[in-house]
Order: C-alpha cells, then sequence, then structure tokens
C-alpha cells in the first residue's frame, strides 16, 4: 500500500490550487482590497450634535448656521425663561427679567409716615425693618443669579455664535460684570442682525412665509398665537431696512 499522506494535489483540470496560496474570501486580501469576508471594517465617527451644555434645556442652543436663527432665538430665550422660573430661586423675578431682556428689580418698602416720630407705631417700625432687610438679601441674590444666568447662557451658544459674540464692543464689560442679561442683548443683536444671514435672498423668502402662514396651531392658546404674531412682526420691522436695500 502507497503512502499518500504527503502528496500534493492534482494540478489538472485548474482546480488546484498551490499550497499557501490565499483563497478568494482570505482576510489578507480583504484587508489590501477592503473586502467584507471578515476583514477589519473601517470605523467612522458619528459627528456629535451639540445641544449646550444643560440638559434641562434639551438641546435649545443659540445658533448662527441656520436661516432660522431669530427663531431659534426666541424659542431658546422661552425656554430659558421656563427653565430659569423653575430651578432659580426667585423665578419669578428672574423668568421676566430674561423674557423682558431688563435688570431685575425689587421693590424696597418705603419707609412708614412718621418714622422716627410718636406718630409711627412699633409695629410699623418693626415691619418696616423686616421688609428691608429681606428687600436688601432679595437684591443680593438675584445679583448673583444673574450671573449664573451669564454662564448659562454661553453654555447654550454654538462655537459660531460664541466666537462672535466675544467679538462684539460690549463683550468686554459684559463678561467682566458676568451680565447674564446684557449676554442675551448681544445674542440677540447678533441673531437678528439681517446682514449676517447665510444667503439674504433665502432668508427675505423664509421671513415672508413665516409672516403669511403664520395662524393659530391646533393647541395652541389665543394668547400664545398672539405672542408668535409680535415675535414675528418685530423680527420683520428689524429686518425691514436691509429688505429695502436687497430689493
Amino acid at each position: 500500500m502507497t503512502d499518500n499522506a504527503g502528496a500534493t494535489p492534482a494540478a489538472g483540470g485548474g482546480s488546484g490550487r498551490q499550497a499557501g496560496t490565499p483563497g478568494r474570501g482570505s482576510n489578507d486580501n480583504n484587508r489590501r482590497f477592503g473586502g467584507h469576508g471578515g476583514g477589519t471594517k473601517r470605523f467612522i465617527p458619528r459627528q456629535h450634535k451639540f445641544e449646550g451644555n444643560c440638559v434641562g434645556l434639551k438641546g435649545r442652543v443659540f445658533d448662527l448656521s441656520r436661516f432660522d436663527q431669530a427663531d431659534r432665538f426666541t424659542k431658546t430665550l422661552k425656554k430659558i425663561c421656563i427653565y430659569v422660573g423653575s430651578e432659580y430661586a426667585h423665578g419669578g423675578t428672574m423668568a421676566m427679567t430674561a423674557e423682558k431682556l431688563t435688570p431685575p428689580v425689587i421693590a424696597v418698602p418705603p419707609t412708614p409716615s412718621g418714622c422716627g416720630t410718636d406718630q409711627c407705631s412699633a409695629t410699623d417700625k418693626c415691619v418696616w425693618k423686616l421688609e428691608a432687610k429681606e428687600a436688601i438679601q432679595d437684591k443680593k441674590e438675584v445679583k448673583m443669579l444673574v450671573k449664573k444666568l451669564h454662564a448659562l447662557v454661553l453654555g447654550q451658544c454654538m462655537e459660531l455664535l460664541a466666537s462672535r459674540v466675544t467679538q462684539h464692543q460690549d463683550w468686554a464689560t459684559v463678561n467682566r460684570d458676568m451680565d447674564g442679561i446684557g449676554l442675551l442683548k448681544i445674542i440677540k443683536s447678533i441673531c437678528y442682525n439681517f446682514e449676517d444671514q447665510k444667503y439674504v435672498p433665502q432668508s427675505i423668502h423664509e421671513a415672508s412665509n413665516r409672516f403669511f402662514n403664520l395662524k393659530q396651531a391646533k393647541h395652541e392658546l389665543p394668547v400664545q398665537c398672539y405672542e408668535r404674531y409680535c415675535q414675528t412682526t418685530n423680527l420683520g420691522w428689524s429686518w425691514s431696512s436691509s429688505v429695502r436695500d436687497v430689493m
């Protein structure tokens, strides 16, 4: 009996393959030519979408990379008002401050009539002192909350907008004082500047389309619809001069 353990495969018929030659579906060829036969696949990381530093705002950010940057400012500002109203101390004062873009006002109780004389009772004088003390404390707390608002707003700015903010003429003062209201004013002035839109004719079309198609949504209250109307109208007035120049 002949021992065939060391015999080589037959070369006839084209069906044989020399020993050690990699096959068609081998890993070596797939790695070389980018095949899918078990080779290592190329990993392409997905670009991270910026959603801001505050989780509670759920992705509402200030952005300059889209045509609707003014609308996005309005929606993001509204979300910030709701957030600070529910999460900050003195929520009502801070929400109104952010919405109106005006410095917070803490009322100081007036001095009771006849204070320092016998006409003012000891009770009225004591109540006035306590209320004045609380008002002074409230002023200090609200001032710190405005600084906190500055950090919150800055954390919701896209990189492009943040760069533009730092180039604004009022940035040095706003950043030094950590003025949250001043920062919102800077962002609004940038977002509402018609000349800064990416494509002016498209911006005109978008603004006109929003105005003429404005209508009350299915579950929207009349007051909410009126607020959107006022915001759209104010936006149109802020752009009116630039629109006339372009058209």
